[in-house]
């Protein structure tokens, strides 16, 4: 038999790095002033939107919606290249709490997604149009901090919007 040329030879994985790197701490609440009791002026937004049916939506919380969706989707678009996605899917997790006769994620023995390997696909995916992330798999909130902080670090990288695929059932078997 015939050994094959080098040109034709699989390409190799990527070398790992030298040391795992580890996502930072998630900060809750990020923004603690908007914590607070309500107050009249709360109360007469509220009696606003319930007796007009508006509400009123300023110009930077419009600009941070479209920065999530829209931007993307026209980049998207009109960006050369075969390779524009718009949302990732995160597979965070494999297990299930759950134990469907239809789903594909029964086998709980499979180990879920390294602080690393989320922190790299973050870092690749920045490089894309993508702005929506979307952590799943199994169960995803199995490892509720983990996805806290894969949530966090996306948005400290500009992700504009992420999404949460869950069966929202936590509790144990």
């Amino acid at each position: 038999m015939q050994q094959p040329s080098d040109e034709h030879e699989r390409p190799s994985r990527l070398p790992p790095l030298a040391e795992p790197q580890t996502l930072p701490p998630a900060v809750f609440p990020q923004y603690p002033e908007l914590f607070h009791d309500l107050d009249e002026q709360d109360i007469a937004a509220h009696e606003t939107v319930v007796t007009t049916g508006k509400r009123h939506w300023p110009a930077n919380r419009i600009l941070k919606t479209m920065k999530g969706w829209m931007f993307p989707y026209f980049k998207s678009r009109l960006s050369p290249g075969d390779f524009q996605p718009i949302i990732a899917y995160l597979f965070t997790e494999w297990k299930c709490n759950l134990d469907c006769h239809y789903c594909w994620s029964y086998d709980n023995r499979v180990r879920g997604m390294t602080e690393d390997t989320a922190r790299r696909a973050i870092d690749w995916l920045e490089a894309t149009p993508c702005r929506v992330l979307a952590p799943t798999g199994g169960e995803p909130l199995i490892r509720p901090d983990f996805v806290h902080k894969v949530v966090y670090y996306a948005a400290k990288k500009d992700f504009g919007s992420t999404s949460r695929p869950t069966r929202a059932f936590c509790g144990r078997k």
